[in-house]
C-alpha cells in the first residue's frame, strides 16, 4: 500500500528511471552519478533566475469561444437550425448579410427565420509557424470549449497514383505550418491505414506533421503507379472504392463527437459511384500485356443490345450509388460538411508519346481515348455526391493543390447560424430537405440538403460506462470527471530497449471511498494507458485494476494530495504517438483521462538526442539542507509504483506545480555524444524558460561534465533554477538545448521540453 500512497522525487526518479546502469534491484544511488549532477548544478551563489528577455514576440493564443458541440446543426422540438456559406462570384465570403437577406424552405414550404447569427471561425491575429529548433511547442491541452474548428484531412492513398501523392505531402506541409489556427483540431488520415478517427485529431502541430510524414504511396492503390488506364492493376486493389468509402465513413462517426464546425477534406484521384473490376475487353488487348480497366455491363431485364442505353445507366446509378448517399446521409447526421480536390490535377486525355500507339488499330486508339474521358468523368461522380450533399464543393482541373486548400480554408473562415421554429410533423424520423436562399443577387449559398427528422436528445444514445471508458482513450479531449495528469518521459537501458515511463497524478477528489470496518476505506480503480502509433494503431497497451484500502494519515494524504502512480511501456520503434491514459472509478463510473504527444528519437542511428526531462520544486529551506546532506535512497527501479514522498507534494514530477521562490531540479540523459579520435565528448547544453511562446530567460551555455561517467554514449546531466518572486502565475515551458562540439550539420543539436505551472 506504501507503494502506491507516495510520491516521486526528482532525483530519485531522475536516476532510477534515465541512469544508463540502474541495476534491476533495490540499491543505492552511484557516488559517481551523484557528483556528475552536482557538477551540472549551480552553486548557491550561482544559481540561475530567469528575468524577462523579450526577444521574441508572444504567439496569439486561442481566446475562449462559446460553441457547443451541438451549436452548429441542432435540431430539437423548439428550433431546427442549419449552417450556411454565402460567397460572391470570387469566391469570397459576405460577412453582412442579415436574417430578411435570407429565405429558408423545409420540403419546400417557406419558414420564419427565429434565430441568426454569423459565426467568426478564425483567430484575428492568424498564426504564423515559428521554427521547430526555435521555441517548445506550446502548453496548450486541447478544450473543448476553445475549438472553433474541426478539419479530418482524409488522404485516399487507396486512390491516388504515385505521382499524385508527393505533391498532395508538399501540399500539406505547407498547409500545416501556414493554415492551421489556434482553436483548429485537425486530424491527417489514410484509407488504406487503420482508421480510429479520434486519436488522432488534435492541435499538436508536431502530430499534424508527423501524420502528414506517414503519406506515402500505398502499392494497393486502385490508380497504380501513373493512373494510366493501361498499366496492370495490383491485385489488393480489388474493391478499394468500398475500402475508402469505409475509412470515410468512419472518420465521420468519429466526428459526431467533435465541437466546432466540422468538416472533411478528401483527397483523392478517383472515387466513382461503382465499384470497379479488372476485365479485359475483348479483342482490344495492348501491346505489352495492358488490358483497358472496365466494369462488367449491368444487364437490365428486356434490354440485350450492347449499347449502355439510358435505362441500363440508371439501373447501374441505383445500384452501386447507394454506399456513397448513405456516407452523404451520415455526414449530414454528423454535422460534418464534405469538401473535396481531385489530386489528379488538370489531365490530359488524349494519346501520348507514351501510349505507343503506332502499335494500335484504330479501334483501340478510339476506345482508349474512350476509356480515358469516362474514367476522368466517373472518377468526380462519388466527390461531387458527397459535397453537393453535405454543403462543400469540389476542386478539379488543378494543380495547384496548395491554392484548392486556400479555397476551402477560405470556406471555412464563418458561416451564419439560421434557424426557424419546426412544425408538429417534422419529427417523422424521415428525412426533411431544406433549401437556403439568398435574396441579394449576384451571391452564392451553400448548406447542406437536409436532415432527418429525429430530435437531438433522441439522436444520441445512452452510452455505458464501457462505452464513456473507451471514449476517454480515443477522445482529443481529456474526461474530466476525475482529474489525471499524465507525464510521459522517454529514457532507455541497454538490455531492455527504449521506454516511456508514465507519470500518473489522480485527484483523490473524483475517487469513491467506500467505509470498511475499523475505520478502513477502499476505492477501486480501473487504469489503462495506449500508446497510439502510426494511423492510430495501437503500439502498446499497459492495463491495471486494483483496490486502494487506507486510513489514518494515510486516507487524509490521498484525500489532500491525490494519488501518484507510474508504470513503464516499451517502446519498439522510433517514431510520434499519441499516449493516452484513462481512469475509471468502479463504484461511481467516473471517468479521468489525459494524453500528450511523444516524439521517440532513433538511437540506432548514432545520433545527438535527449531523454524526457525530470522536474520537480523544492523551498530555499530544502535546497539549503540538502547542500549539506549526502543524497542517497535506495529505490526499487523494477516494480511499478511510487518512491518516498517530497515535503511539497503538488511540486513532484507528476504534477509540477510550483510556487514563487522555489527552486526547480531538472534531470535528463544525453545519448550518443561523440567522442572523437580517443577523447571525451565536448557537449555543451543551455536552458530556456518560455512562457505563451515568448523567451523569458536563456541561460548560458555550459559544459557537461562527461569524465567519471560510466557510459559516455548515455551523459547523465541536469542543474538547477531559482525561479524567483517575479514571475506571474500560469502555464511555463522548461526547455533544454544540447550541442555537440564534434559533430557539424543539423544532427548537431538537440533539444527537449516539459511543461511546468507557476502558482500563487
Amino acid at each position: 500500500m506504501k507503494n502506491l500512497v507516495t510520491i516521486l522525487t526528482a532525483h530519485a526518479l531522475l536516476l532510477v528511471t534515465l541512469a544508463p546502469n540502474a541495476a534491476p534491484r533495490t540499491r543505492a544511488v552511484q557516488p559517481d552519478h551523484t557528483r556528475a549532477l552536482q557538477q551540472q548544478t549551480p552553486t548557491a551563489t550561482q544559481q540561475q533566475r530567469p528575468t524577462p528577455a523579450p526577444r521574441q514576440q508572444p504567439s496569439p493564443q486561442p481566446p475562449p469561444v462559446e460553441l457547443d458541440e451541438d451549436e452548429v446543426v441542432r435540431i430539437t422540438t423548439n428550433l431546427v437550425q442549419v449552417d450556411a456559406v454565402v460567397t460572391d462570384k470570387d469566391g469570397r465570403q459576405v460577412t453582412d448579410l442579415r436574417a430578411e437577406d435570407f429565405e429558408v424552405l423545409e420540403d419546400g414550404r417557406p419558414q420564419p427565420i427565429t434565430n441568426f447569427s454569423y459565426v467568426d471561425t478564425t483567430h484575428e491575429a492568424g498564426v504564423a509557424s515559428r521554427p521547430r529548433e526555435a521555441a517548445p511547442p506550446t502548453t496548450a491541452r486541447a478544450r473543448r470549449e476553445q475549438v472553433r474548428r474541426t478539419i479530418a484531412i482524409v488522404v485516399d492513398d487507396l486512390g491516388m497514383a504515385f505521382q499524385n501523392v508527393v505533391p498532395a505531402r508538399r501540399a500539406l506541409r505547407a498547409f500545416i505550418d501556414e493554415r492551421v489556427q489556434p482553436g483548429d483540431l485537425v486530424a491527417v488520415i489514410r484509407t488504406g491505414g487503420e482508421v480510429g478517427a479520434l486519436q488522432q485529431f488534435t492541435t499538436d502541430k508536431r502530430q499534424m506533421r508527423a501524420a502528414v510524414e506517414r503519406v506515402r504511396w500505398n502499392p494497393c492503390s486502385r490508380r497504380g503507379v501513373s493512373g494510366d488506364l493501361t498499366g496492370p492493376v495490383p491485385l489488393c486493389s480489388f474493391r478499394s472504392e468500398r475500402a475508402s468509402l469505409n475509412a470515410l465513413a468512419a472518420t465521420v462517426q468519429g466526428m459526431r463527437e467533435l465541437p466546432g464546425r466540422k468538416s472533411l477534406i478528401l483527397f483523392s484521384d478517383s472515387l466513382p459511384l461503382y465499384e470497379r473490376d479488372a476485365v479485359e475487353i475483348a479483342g482490344s488487348g495492348l501491346p505489352g500485356g495492358g488490358v483497358f480497366r472496365q466494369r462488367p455491363p449491368v444487364r437490365v431485364p428486356g434490354l440485350e443490345t450492347a449499347e449502355r442505353s439510358q435505362e441500363m445507366r440508371r439501373a447501374e446509378r441505383d445500384r452501386v450509388a447507394d454506399p456513397l448517399r448513405e456516407l452523404g446521409e451520415l455526414a449530414v447526421r454528423a454535422s460534418v460538411v464534405i469538401y473535396a480536390v481531385d489530386t489528379r490535377g488538370l489531365q490530359t486525355l488524349g494519346l501520348t508519346a507514351a501510349d505507343g500507339a503506332g502499335g494500335m488499330t484504330r479501334e483501340q486508339i478510339a476506345d482508349l481515348s474512350e476509356a480515358r474521358r469516362r474514367d476522368e468523368f466517373e472518377g468526380r461522380e462519388g466527390p461531387a455526391l458527397l459535397t453537393e450533399q453535405t454543403g462543400g464543393f469540389h476542386v478539379r482541373n488543378s494543380n495547384d493543390i496548395p491554392r484548392a486548400l486556400g479555397r476551402i480554408m477560405e470556406d471555412l473562415k464563418g458561416y451564419y447560424l439560421i434557424g426557424y421554429r419546426p412544425r408538429g410533423e417534422t419529427f417523422d424520423r424521415r428525412f426533411h430537405r431544406i433549401s437556403v436562399r439568398v435574396k441579394r443577387p449576384g451571391l452564392r449559398v451553400r448548406s447542406r440538403r437536409g436532415f432527418y427528422g429525429l430530435p437531438d436528445e433522441e439522436r444520441v444514445a445512452p452510452r455505458t460506462a464501457a462505452d464513456r471508458f473507451q471514449l476517454a482513450l480515443v477522445s482529443p479531449f481529456a474526461a474530466s470527471d476525475i482529474h489525471v495528469q499524465l507525464t510521459p518521459v522517454f529514457a532507455e537501458r541497454p538490455e531492455t530497449g527504449p521506454f516511456l515511463r508514465a507519470l500518473l497524478h489522480i485527484d483523490a477528489a473524483g475517487l469513491t471511498f467506500t467505509p470498511e470496518a475499523d475505520g478502513w476505506e477502499k476505492s477501486d480503480i480501473v487504469l489503462r494507458g495506449i500508446l497510439f502509433g502510426d494511423n492510430g494503431r495501437i503500439a502498446e497497451e499497459h492495463r491495471q485494476a486494483f483496490t486502494l484500502r487506507m486510513r489514518g494519515a494515510t486516507l487524509r494524504h490521498i484525500r489532500a494530495h491525490g494519488l501518484d502512480y507510474f508504470f513503464n511501456v516499451p517502446v519498439k520503434k522510433p517514431g510520434a504517438y499519441q499516449f493516452r491514459v484513462a481512469v475509471h472509478d468502479r463504484a461511481s463510473s467516473r471517468v479521468g483521462s489525459a494524453g500528450q504527444l511523444v516524439e521517440v528519437p532513433d538511437l540506432k542511428k548514432n545520433r545527438l538526442a535527449v531523454s524526457g526531462i525530470v522536474v520537480s520544486g523544492i523551498s530555499p529551506a530544502e535546497a539549503a539542507a540538502e547542500q549539506s546532506a549526502a543524497t542517497s535512497r535506495a529505490v526499487d527501479d523494477t516494480k511499478e509504483g511510487a518512491a518516498e514522498a517530497r515535503p511539497d507534494p503538488a511540486a513532484a514530477p507528476s504534477v509540477r506545480r510550483f510556487r514563487p521562490d522555489m527552486f526547480i531540479d531538472y534531470g535528463y540523459v544525453v545519448f550518443n555524444a561523440r567522442a572523437d579520435k580517443g577523447r571525451p565528448p565536448q557537449v555543451f547544453t543551455q536552458t530556456r524558460l518560455f512562457r505563451d511562446g515568448r523567451l523569458l530567460f536563456a541561460a548560458d551555455e555550459r559544459p557537461l561534465a562527461a569524465e567519471g561517467q560510466a557510459d559516455p554514449k548515455r551523459l547523465l546531466a541536469g542543474g538547477r533554477i531559482n525561479l524567483g518572486g517575479e514571475l506571474p502565475a500560469g502555464e511555463y515551458v522548461l526547455q533544454v538545448v544540447v550541442r555537440d562540439a564534434h559533430v557539424k550539420g543539423e544532427h548537431a543539436t538537440a533539444t527537449q521540453w516539459i511543461d511546468f505551472e507557476i502558482v500563487k
